[in-house]
């Protein structure tokens, strides 16, 4: 009696979620493919769920204070020339992208040696299985 007691409380608990299998941490990290243009390398490469004043402005109603994907780049100059870069952030399983020039000022540039960081933002409400990471230079 006592063992079927046991299997009861194990089984609801797995039902209800409090028991994760073991390979739960798999499931959440994405898949990121990487595309870069020779004298750049990605020093940084983070994402997360969080809230953006950048797309605040195009929600409306409830859906305006929902977190949303954020990705943070940081990039270093490793050729021998100052250069600008276009970094763009695909998700092509949700049909989503997001990026930018790195910097964004037309009056900087990154010199020999230097890093350079942006965060861009991506009306998503969760974490992709699949994103590909794109750095060209700009000409």
């Amino acid at each position: 009696m006592k063992g079927i007691k046991i299997f009861r409380n194990v089984t609801m608990a797995a039902a209800f979620g409090l028991i994760l299998p073991s390979t739960s941490g798999l499931a959440g990290e994405p898949q990121v493919t990487r595309q870069l243009a020779p004298g750049v390398e990605v020093v940084n490469f983070t994402y997360k769920l969080a809230k953006h004043k950048m797309l605040k402005k195009y929600r409306k109603g409830a859906d305006k204070d929902k977190p949303v994907l954020v990705f943070d780049i940081t990039l270093k100059n490793t050729s021998d020339r100052p250069a600008r870069y276009q970094a763009f952030m695909l998700m092509p399983k949700e049909g989503k992208s997001t990026g930018g020039i790195i910097p964004r000022s037309t009056k900087k540039i990154v010199k020999p040696g230097d890093e350079a960081s942006e965060t861009y933002a991506a009306l998503l409400n969760e974490i992709p299985k699949t994103i590909t990471l794109v750095v060209n230079k700009v000409k």
